[in-house]
């Protein structure tokens, strides 16, 4: 999870889950709904996510299952906002999209003349022992990531990123997806060129939000120079 602050982007905790069931994601994320007195909030009651980028390519059921969560009429077949995303960004793996999110967090992580970079990994000191952990983790797994050369039909060579074989990249893959959202809450952000493509017919914001909406909107050309054409998401008015 990540939050910006002061012009930069940091993390605000790191969770991992693997081999669990559902329950377990949602006691983990929403709370325990049987507890209703329990101290031990889920992580998005202790911090509300404005957006929740998810790989939907890897993780449809999740996705849907979330933002059903958190926007019921997301399954409502006799709702107006059936299949409406609101809360969930559900980015669709392709080559595009892929080489876009690592030139993006190439860039955040990328330091200036004076040696500061809009993201910045949390100092080791000041984080808990499990926390330091998946940090290091991910470190890790960004030092293994390397593009390799693929020619597409037409002749073309491409850039790809395949999954380093006998390592995950969970975590650099979650940093990444996060980090294209967090992006465009920092002001001081220089165009970059890229395609990226998000799932679903419809990409709501909530409407009692007049403010939120506005910004939504603009995400993408007030931040960037993505090909917003790329992009398959209509507003519900």
């Amino acid at each position: 999870m990540l939050y910006s602050e002061g012009g930069h982007i940091r993390v605000k905790t790191v969770k991992k889950a693997q081999n669990v069931l559902y329950p377990t994601i949602e006691k983990m994320l929403l709370g325990d709904k049987k507890e209703v007195q329990s101290k031990r909030k889920g992580l998005y009651q202790k911090y509300p996510p404005r957006e929740i980028w998810v790989d939907y390519t890897n993780e449809k059921s999740f996705s849907e299952w979330l933002e059903a969560h958190l926007h019921p009429a997301f399954a409502n077949p006799h709702s107006k906002h059936y299949k409406k995303w609101r809360h969930v960004f559900p980015v669709v793996s392709t080559q595009p999209t892929n080489l876009a999110m690592k030139q993006n967090a190439s860039h955040l992580m990328q330091p200036n003349e004076e040696g500061d970079s809009i993201f910045q990994w949390p100092d080791p000191k000041q984080t808990r022992p499990e926390t330091g952990s998946l940090i290091a983790e991910a470190k890790e797994q960004m030092l293994r990531e390397s593009a390799h050369s693929m020619k597409s039909g037409a002749g073309m060579t491409k850039p790809v990123f395949p999954k380093p074989i006998g390592y995950d990249n969970d975590l650099i893959r979650a940093l990444e997806l996060g980090l294209m959202g967090a992006r465009k809450y920092i002001t001081s952000m220089t165009n970059l060129s890229g395609k990226i493509i998000v799932h679903g017919a419809k990409l709501e914001p909530p409407a009692t939000d007049a403010k939120k909406q506005a910004f939504i909107r603009d995400m993408v050309k007030r931040t960037s120079n993505f090909d917003v054409t790329e992009m398959n998401i209509s507003w519900q008015t």
